[in-house]
């Protein structure tokens, strides 16, 4: 039986494309129990660790809409997070790099 990556290792590989998607999704339900827990008086390290590994996934597969999406959820739960410390300047600059462009939401509606 092969023995089961490591989480570090996982994300630094590039052949575990699908399970890197798998873990940045995982960063933002931890990030999401941070908030639940009102442990907002400290940047929650899952959600940027979450939009690390969805960055480099969208950027190694620039179509692939999936990835795309992990991005942009990624920095609204940033944002949300930079609101709720009263960050409204960086909050807002994170929700507006997360508005996904026409052509983005175009390619999506026809997936």
């Amino acid at each position: 039986m092969r023995a089961r990556p490591s989480t570090s290792a996982l994300a630094a590989d590039p052949s575990y494309v699908g399970r890197q998607h798998d873990l940045a999704v995982n960063y933002i339900k931890v990030g999401d129990v941070d908030l639940t827990r009102a442990r907002s008086t400290m940047r929650s390290p899952s959600y940027g660790a979450s939009y690390d590994l969805a960055q480099r996934l969208a950027t190694a597969d620039p179509g692939n809409a999936r990835w795309q999406d992990a991005v942009l959820t990624s920095l609204q739960k940033i944002g949300d997070v930079l609101r709720l410390q009263g960050e409204l300047d960086a909050a807002l600059a994170s929700y507006q790099a997360a508005a996904p462009s026409p052509q983005a939401s175009s390619r999506r509606s026809r997936q």
